[in-house]
C-alpha cells in the first residue's frame, strides 16, 4: 500500500478517534454538538421522558419501554451532577466569539444549569420535570403519585404484545418506585421538610380513593383495555385475558404499593404543620 494512502488513513483515523472523544467525553466542536450529548445523558436515565418523546418507541432497539423513572434521591444525586456538568461544559465554550442562534443557545442554557444548581444548593430541592420543581415529591397537583398514574394511562402507547408485555413490567416496577419516593420524603423528613397538613390531607384522599376504586373500574385497567382495543390486534377473548394479567397485577403489586404509601404519609400527617410557606423550611426564605 502506497505510503500516502497509509498516512491518509491514519490521518482519517486519529480524526475519527478526535471526533468521538470530543462527542463523548471532550468538549464537542459545536455548542449544538454539546446540548445534545447532555440532552443524551439526562434522556438514557429516564424511561418515562424516553416514552414521552416516542424514540425507537416499539422497535427492536427499544430498551427502556418496561422501565419506570427512579424517584429515589439516588436519582436526585444523579440531576444535580448532570446540572454540574453541564456548567461546567457550557463554560467551556468563548461566549463572545459565538453569534447568531449559537449565542442564544449559550446564554439560555447557561441560565438553566445556573438557575438548576441555585435550586440544588438545598437538599430537598426536588426535580419533577423541567416545569415543576419544588420541595415536595408528593403534593397534590403535581405528586408523583399522580403523575405516574397518568403516564401509565396516557403516555405508554399499546401497538401489540410487545407493548402490553411491558406496560405489565412497569406495573410490577410501581412498588420499586413508590419505595423510592418514600425515601425521598424520608430524608426530607429527617430535616424537617415535611408537606403542610393541608397537601397531605389532599393528597390522601387522592390515594384513598385510587386504592377504593373496583380494580374492573381503576384507570390503569380500563385505559389498558381501550387502548388495546383501539390497536386492534386482538381478539375480544385476547383482549380480555390480558386485561386479566393487568387486574393480578393492580391487585397483587401496585395497589398495595399505593395502601404502604397512603400508611406512610399518614404517619407523615401526624409531623406535618398548618403553616404551608417554604419559609418554615430549613433556610426557607434564602429557597423562596
Amino acid at each position: 500500500m502506497p505510503l500516502a494512502i497509509i498516512v491518509i488513513l491514519v490521518v482519517l483515523a486519529l480524526g475519527l478517534v478526535w471526533l468521538i472523544y470530543s462527542l463523548v467525553w471532550g468538549t464537542p466542536p459545536t455548542i449544538d454538538l454539546a446540548l445534545n450529548r447532555l440532552g443524551l445523558r439526562w434522556i438514557l436515565q429516564n424511561p418515562e421522558g424516553l416514552t414521552e418523546i416516542g424514540l425507537l418507541a416499539n422497535t427492536s432497539l427499544d430498551f427502556y419501554s418496561g422501565s419506570l423513572t427512579d424517584a429515589s434521591p439516588l436519582y436526585m444525586e444523579h440531576l444535580r451532577q448532570l446540572d454540574r456538568d453541564g456548567l461546567t461544559l457550557i463554560r467551556r465554550y468563548d461566549a463572545e466569539s459565538l453569534t447568531g442562534q449559537q449565542a442564544i443557545t449559550y446564554r439560555m442554557i447557561r441560565w438553566y444549569y445556573e438557575q438548576n444548581l441555585r435550586g440544588h444548593r438545598f437538599d430537598y430541592h426536588w426535580i419533577s420535570d423541567p416545569v415543576f420543581m419544588g420541595p415536595y415529591p408528593v403534593n397534590q397537583v403535581f405528586g408523583v403519585q399522580l403523575d405516574l398514574i397518568r403516564f401509565l394511562c396516557l403516555e405508554h402507547k399499546i401497538k401489540g404484545r410487545r407493548s402490553m408485555r411491558r406496560y405489565l413490567q412497569r406495573l410490577e416496577e410501581v412498588s420499586w418506585k413508590l419505595e423510592g419516593l418514600q425515601d425521598s420524603l424520608l430524608t426530607r423528613s429527617i430535616d424537617g421538610v415535611i408537606p403542610p397538613k393541608f397537601v397531605l390531607e389532599k393528597v390522601l384522599r387522592q390515594i384513598e380513593n385510587f386504592v377504593d376504586t373496583p380494580p374492573e373500574e381503576n384507570p390503569l385497567y380500563t385505559s389498558f383495555l381501550t387502548r388495546v382495543a383501539d390497536a386492534g390486534r386482538l381478539n375480544p377473548t385476547a383482549q380480555q385475558r390480558w386485561g386479566g394479567r393487568v387486574l393480578d397485577s393492580l391487585e397483587a403489586q401496585v395497589i398495595p404499593a399505593y395502601e404502604a404509601l397512603g400508611d406512610y404519609l399518614e404517619d407523615l400527617l401526624d409531623q406535618a404543620q398548618t403553616e404551608d410557606g417554604v419559609w418554615r423550611l430549613p433556610d426557607g426564605e434564602a429557597y423562596y
